[in-house]
């Protein structure tokens, strides 16, 4: 009795989920936002002949200060390149 009662309510619960309409996806972004998005996403090496060790190695190089224009944006670092200066750029 016991065994037919935890599967009739297995069977119950089952049945509830595969009648509950699914979610509904989010809306495809037109091609005006995906481009919004990679262009502020944009990046470039800058000080290709500095090893740093922290972004303000990177910050006082001329060439990173000019490819970004704000100092925030300048980077020590990535996962593949650790000692790389790099700076999010725009879209040329």
């Amino acid at each position: 009795m016991r065994f037919s009662l935890s599967a009739i309510s297995m069977l119950l619960f089952a049945a509830t989920g595969l009648c509950a309409p699914p979610n509904e996806s989010p809306a495809a972004p037109d091609d005006a936002s995906v481009n919004d998005k990679f262009r502020a996403m944009a990046w470039d090496w800058c000080a290709t002949d500095v090893t740093c060790y922290s972004d303000s190695d990177c910050n006082t190089q001329d060439d990173c200060y000019n490819k970004s224009k704000t100092p925030s944006q300048i980077e020590c670092g990535t996962t593949f390149y650790p000692h790389s200066c790099w700076t999010f750029t725009t879209w040329r």
